[in-house]
């Protein structure tokens, strides 16, 4: 596999799903380091966990992409003590409780999750300071126009918002905006009458355009209500190709840290958990969909990329020896979506789940 992908330019998709999306993908990222292809990512596009993931293995590196011998030596075992020893959630609310953040608790608490990303994982960085190789995604959506709304190698914006500098946007706020599911935490609030909006008129052209945006304040929520897959970075489908933008890529790798759809018998009409399953069903509808999105586009462009999936019952196959077992599969697959800590058997069995997808689609090239 090494030596196939020795020559291809990889973008990698990093998919939401809270702390279970950061243990999945730090075990897909562990198998490519063992196979010497850190340095072949050229791009990384994230949504929501695997946004978290991406700022904190860039963090654990002082802001540069870690060699294949400093991730598995030492980013890996830090994230790993991260995950069991803190919890975003719980920081989180504990500094919600204070006075000073009771205005935020109807409508903007992604500002204490910003925060406490910056006090509990220590990331202080603005977008200027992130290294511009690879090149890092990072994907949410907007409220107003249900458009994706990207934080790209210092810019921020929409295809309709117009695009702007970001240079000193707080890495730990885009990372809460990408992260910021509706229900749970709410959106990050940016005033657009404090930029300077450009958009590409006619789009793809050189051609530049002052733009006033619609909207005097954008509500930016979690990328997967538009996209938990992060594909919509690296193709077109209806081109059958590679964006322009990225023609540095010709090689994508989708990780899908998604759990198994569960079929349950749905709840009395006014309860939480029927509003729950019926948020589960839009997204796994949504999801089906990327996925299929991507299988089209693989049809067109041959040998050009691998979707990896948690909820692949092929890792049930292998599941045959002490070193990989049923028990660890299923304690990653029912892992919830959220923010909390983990014990140090669901991240080391998610990091397996990673790497052993991996591996099954990998072997046979």
């Amino acid at each position: 596999m090494g030596n196939i992908l020795n020559n291809r330019k990889i973008g990698l998709a990093l998919s939401g799903g809270g702390v279970r999306a950061i243990a999945y993908h730090a075990g897909v990222v562990k198998y490519l380091a063992e196979h010497g292809l850190m340095k072949k990512i050229t791009n990384i596009s994230s949504v929501s966990g695997g946004s978290l993931f991406t700022g904190l293995v860039l963090h654990l590196s002082q802001n540069r992409w870690p060699n294949d011998t400093q991730y598995i030596a030492d980013i890996l075992p830090k994230l790993r003590e991260m995950m069991i020893f803190t919890s975003l959630q719980q920081s989180g609310m504990s500094a919600l409780m204070k006075f000073s953040n009771w205005k935020h608790v109807l409508n903007r608490r992604s500002l204490v999750i910003s925060q406490t990303i910056e006090s509990l994982w220590g990331i202080n960085s603005v977008l200027a300071d992130l290294p511009r190789n690879p090149v890092w995604t990072i994907n949410c959506t907007n409220g107003e126009n249900g458009q994706r709304f990207r934080f790209k190698n210092e810019t921020m914006g929409d295809n309709k918002t117009g695009y702007t500098s970001a240079r000193m946007f707080k890495t730990a706020d885009a990372m809460a905006a990408s992260a910021a599911f509706p229900i749970g935490i709410g959106p990050v609030e940016i005033d657009t009458a404090a930029y300077k909006w450009e958009l590409e008129i006619p789009y793809g052209s050189d051609h530049k355009e002052r733009v006033k945006p619609e909207f005097g304040t954008l509500h930016i929520y979690d990328g997967g209500l538009y996209d938990n897959l992060g594909t919509e970075t690296f193709y077109e489908v209806s081109e059958h190709g590679v964006k322009l933008n990225t023609k540095d890529v010709d090689y994508i790798i989708i990780s899908d840290a998604g759990s198994p759809f569960t079929e349950t018998p749905l709840s009395d009409p006014f309860s939480l958990s029927r509003v729950n399953k019926l948020i589960n069903i839009l997204m796994e509808q949504s999801r089906r969909l990327r996925v299929n999105s991507f299988m089209y586009f693989m049809k067109y462009n041959g040998n050009a990329g691998i979707y990896i999936s948690l909820a692949d019952n092929s890792l049930l196959s292998i599941t045959n020896d002490d070193d990989f077992t049923l028990n660890e599969v299923s304690a990653a697959r029912s892992l919830p979506t959220s923010l909390d800590q983990m014990t140090g058997f669901e991240f080391d069995s998610l990091v397996k789940c990673g790497y052993n997808s991996m591996r099954l689609k990998t072997d046979t090239l």
